[in-house]
C-alpha cells in the first residue's frame, strides 16, 4: 500500500515528470532542498513507495516514473497533452480573426 508522499516528493515527482533526465543538482534546485543527499534520500523513498524505478546500475539520471499512482498526475499529464492542442486551436482562431 503506498503512504502518501511529502512535499518535496511531490516536487521532484513533478520535475521528473517533465522531465526524467534531470541531474541531482537540477532535482536539488527545483525543489529547493539543501543538498544532493536530501534528493537522493527522497528519490530512494519514492522508488520504495513504487512511483519510481531506478534505470540500469551506473547509468547517470536513469531515474523512470512509473504506475503514476496518483490520480493527479494524470489529470497534470493530460493537462499537457490539451494544451498544446489549445496552442493550436488558438492560432487557428488568430487567423480566422
Amino acid at each position: 500500500m503506498r503512504s502518501e508522499i511529502t512535499p518535496t516528493q511531490r516536487r521532484l515527482l513533478d520535475a521528473l515528470i517533465a522531465d526524467e533526465r534531470r541531474s541531482l543538482r537540477e532535482l536539488m534546485a527545483l525543489c529547493g532542498v539543501s543538498s544532493t543527499s536530501v534528493v537522493v534520500y527522497n528519490l530512494v523513498r519514492l522508488e520504495a513507495l513504487g512511483y519510481l524505478e531506478r534505470g540500469p546500475c551506473g547509468q547517470a539520471r536513469a531515474w523512470r516514473v512509473c504506475n503514476r499512482p496518483d490520480p493527479a498526475l494524470a489529470v497534470v499529464e493530460a493537462a499537457r497533452k490539451w494544451m498544446h492542442v489549445d496552442e493550436r486551436l488558438a492560432a487557428v482562431i488568430r487567423e480566422w480573426e
